[in-house]
């Protein structure tokens, strides 16, 4: 008996965990002003409510995916709109409800049409604007979520990359991105990006032919080698998927996008399923010329369409890139087709191999997606903002600079100060491990723990000698 009401108990507490699970995306054009907007879903893609529309003013035609930071807000860029029409960067509070605009791209110096962001350990979001900047061609910027200001870091030259990019963060905490233009070829770059000594080191250049052009967003996959998609470029000039071995910088193309039957011009990004295949999309090709959805084997080379979309039935030229969600299944949308020829939202299982269109976009709940979608757990999330629950496993607080913090597996802890330098940074075990920063000055800091399944708390503290 005891064993079933520990299941029960079990079973109990999982579904109200998954209850509370919600996955978020916003659409480049529709809504109240024909600007977009931002919507959620419950966690298995129902129940889609639209939540803000954007206005001009404070952004216009989002084409990116949400960012959850630490702090339990969601960061986003819109391409257009601001007081300079360059675009701007957003907060977004799930709890509240509440959009504030935080920055206003001008061109020139700090850069326009920004795009997808990150966020590195020293409590700074990371992101590449498309244009503006000294040379008109995009530049890498920095946003503190902890003292809302805005710096730009890096100029992109042509020479260095250009016209915008996506960052990874790997295993190891190296950042890695691609831009898709600029570069010794002008067809993109490669390269990774020391945040603390501010330093870009290009890796490669893509050569159209050879190795693809215009590179979308990396992935770190299982076997730890960086895997990412070209738009164009390839032997056949439709794209290719290609990997990036970290242990030996190696540049491998893996497979060439070959024909309309098979899928060609991949926009999104990949993403590595559960059974440990990569997934991604395609805008156009398959049957219908529409797109397709693809799966790649990475121990085998295997290259398999999967999907082909249809247009008014699940819709047609996907943009954006896959989430998994904590369900298992993956969930994406396209940007045209279904009932009103404003996009989809659909499901799809690795398991049995379909898709299930979840509801189409009408224009007044948002119309024609270009990013992805995150998944929120709003549990977590209330817990990131109520700094005195989120205290309970470190004490004193405040205190002299030296403190204790309790941790329930083996954890990678960094504390920053409010500028984003990083005071310490260590890997630490499991149980009660003291803390000592008695060296710094009075103030506040930000203790950031990350355990071994990557699942990220932060907390803030008061230091008073």
């Amino acid at each position: 008996m005891k064993k079933i009401v520990l299941f029960l108990g079990f079973l109990i507490i999982a579904l109200t965990q998954n209850a509370q699970t919600e996955l978020w995306g916003m659409t480049y054009a529709g809504g109240q002003y024909n600007a977009g907007t931002i919507f959620k879903t419950d966690s298995i893609g129902n129940n889609l409510v639209t939540v803000y529309h954007f206005d001009s003013i404070n952004g216009c035609s989002p084409n990116e995916s949400l960012l959850l930071a630490t702090d339990g807000k969601l960061y986003g860029t819109t391409r257009w709109g601001g007081i300079y029409n360059g675009g701007v960067l957003f907060q977004y509070d799930p709890i509240s409800n509440i959009s504030v605009k935080k920055f206003d791209f001008d061109f020139s110096p700090n850069g326009s049409e920004p795009g997808s962001l990150i966020e590195a350990p020293n409590g700074f979001i990371y992101g590449i604007t498309d244009a503006g900047g000294q040379f008109g061609v995009g530049v890498l910027f920095k946003y503190s979520i902890n003292t809302s200001t805005f710096t730009k870091e890096i100029d992109f030259d042509g020479i260095n990359g250009a016209f915008g990019g996506h960052f990874l963060r790997t295993f190891s905490g190296t950042i890695y991105s691609v831009v898709e233009g600029g570069g010794t070829n002008s067809h993109g770059t490669l390269f990774d990006y020391d945040f603390t000594n501010n330093v870009l080191t290009k890796k490669m250049d893509f050569l159209s032919g050879f190795s693809g052009s215009s590179p979308k967003s990396l992935i770190q996959a299982s076997d730890s080698n960086l895997y990412g998609i070209a738009s164009f470029g390839g032997a056949n000039n439709k794209g290719s998927l290609f990997k990036y071995d970290l242990s030996n910088d190696n540049f491998i193309k893996k497979y060439d996008f070959n024909n309309i039957i098979d899928g060609q011009y991949p926009i999104g990004g990949i993403i590595q399923g559960s059974n440990g295949y990569l997934y991604g999309m395609t805008f156009l090709g398959g049957v219908n010329d529409m797109g397709v959805l693809f799966e790649y084997n990475i121990l085998n080379d295997n290259y398999i369409k999967r999907v082909d979309f249809t247009g008014n039935q699940n819709g047609s030229m996907p943009w954006g890139g896959l989430l998994k969600a904590s369900n298992g299944n993956l969930y994406g949308m396209a940007k045209g087709g279904g009932v009103y020829g404003k996009g989809t939202f659909f499901q799809y299982s690795t398991i049995t191999n379909t898709l299930i269109k979840k509801f189409d976009f009408d224009s007044i709940n948002g119309s024609n997606p270009l990013g992805g979608l995150i998944e929120v757990n709003i549990l977590t999330t209330k817990l990131k903002q109520n700094i005195s629950e989120s205290d309970l496993f470190l004490y004193p607080n405040p205190n002299n600079g030296s403190f204790t913090i309790d941790l329930t597996s083996k954890s990678h802890v960094s504390v920053t100060n409010v500028l984003g330098e990083i005071i310490y940074d260590q890997s630490l075990e499991t149980g009660k491990q003291n803390i000592d920063i008695r060296s710094q000055s009075n103030g506040f800091y930000f203790v950031r723990v990350t355990d071994v399944k990557g699942i990220i708390s932060t907390n803030k503290i008061v230091v008073s000698n």
